[in-house]
């Protein structure tokens, strides 16, 4: 039986749109177990924990999504390309509410997989699991890391907001991934990168190379 674990999704609509979201859900038959938004803290229940979702594709064949156990959806009220720039306040409504859904879910609260930004993580992207990892998968990912799946939602969601003050650097590290990519130098988080011909590139500070990749999106839609 693999570990519990909690999917992210994001709406794709304005703030405030929570009901109208989860009306539209149920009628098309999509729906997650909760529609939440971070904006306001309003919230809609639709699926209690035992039943499986229905946000996710399944495909005939490969392996199960939606019914693979132990798996509880959330669709975050939001647009995946505003999620690396809404405020503090909306991350602390969102923290506290998946702190909830990972305390009575038995879900441990970790993001052990990077949240790449959208559109680059639409579609076979960098981070999507392969079928073996997401039937050992346990924690907190989001819908564009689940397999079978192209959907990119809900982009690069900032980690270090909905945990910096729950764990210690060494732990946010870890959490990023192995070891031998990501440590904690003088109370940092550093990651490891890699040049285009593979080979070391030094150790880089997490702030700084989502900062980069931000500003190098935003470049890039400018030129658009």
């Amino acid at each position: 039986m693999p570990g519990p674990c909690v999917v992210l999704h994001s709406t794709e609509s304005d703030p405030g749109t929570c009901e109208a979201v989860a009306r539209y859900l149920v009628r098309m038959g999509y729906e997650p177990h909760e529609v939440f938004d971070p904006s306001n803290g309003d919230g809609v229940i639709l699926l209690p924990p035992s039943a499986p979702g229905k946000a996710l594709l399944n495909l005939p064949g490969g392996v199960e999504t939606n019914n693979r156990g132990g798996v509880y959806q959330i669709e975050i009220v939001g647009r995946a390309v505003d999620v690396p720039y809404y405020d503090d306040a909306w991350y602390e409504r969102l923290r506290v509410r998946l702190l909830e859904v990972c305390g009575f879910t038995g879900t441990p609260y970790v993001f052990p997989l990077p949240f790449q930004p959208y559109p680059q993580s639409y579609g076979k992207n960098l981070v999507r699991m392969t079928y073996d990892d997401w039937l050992e998968f346990t924690g907190v990912c989001g819908h564009l890391h689940v397999p079978e799946n192209d959907h990119g939602d809900p982009g690069a969601l900032d980690v270090a907001r909905l945990t910096e003050d729950d764990m210690t650097p060494e732990q946010f590290a870890a959490m990023l991934g192995p070891i031998e990519r990501c440590r904690a130098i003088e109370g940092v988080v550093h990651i490891n990168l890699r040049k285009e011909d593979g080979t070391d590139d030094g150790w880089w500070p997490v702030a700084d190379v989502l900062e980069f990749t931000h500003r190098h999106i935003k470049n890039i839609d400018l030129e658009t």
